[in-house]
């Protein structure tokens, strides 16, 4: 089996133990030292460890927005080549509101002998906020002409 074939499978992997919200086989595939990368819009420094981004990936990071029963993932594509993989997904879900959420998002991953060592996502940023994940807000740092 290559190096690639290995990581398709351990994204197959991945990505079920997401979907069951299985913190244990979520951490299970999570190096140690694992970090969570959104965008810098979403959460300017990573979220780092095995332990705390298992619990985040697993519904922490939403539970206060959607309806945890409600939230479904589906992959829409998978490029992979060696230790990195590039997954397109749907997230669908019903917010606390009872409003519908749906975005698509891409995760990047990257693996280290087997285990899950840095995921970078990308996502719809003005999206997610209008849904409540983070302030509505200008930037501080950006000023306007009057």
């Amino acid at each position: 089996m290559t190096l690639t074939d290995q990581t398709r499978e351990l994204v197959a992997r991945f990505s079920g133990a997401r979907a069951a919200n299985d913190v244990a086989a979520v951490a299970a595939l999570l190096d140690e030292e694992a970090e969570w990368h959104a965008p810098q819009s979403i959460r300017p420094r990573p979220i780092r460890g095995r332990d705390r981004v298992a619990r985040a990936l697993t519904g922490a990071s939403t539970g206060a927005v959607l309806r945890a029963e409600s939230i479904e993932r589906e992959v829409t594509s998978t490029l992979v080549d060696g230790e990195t993989a590039v997954v397109r997904q749907l997230m669908t879900a019903t917010r606390i509101d009872g409003e519908p959420y749906r975005n698509d998002y891409c995760w990047i991953y990257t693996f280290r002998d087997g285990l899950l060592v840095r995921l970078d996502e990308y996502g719809d940023t003005l999206l997610i906020a209008r849904a409540g994940f983070v302030p509505l807000q200008a930037d501080p740092a950006v000023t306007t002409r009057s």
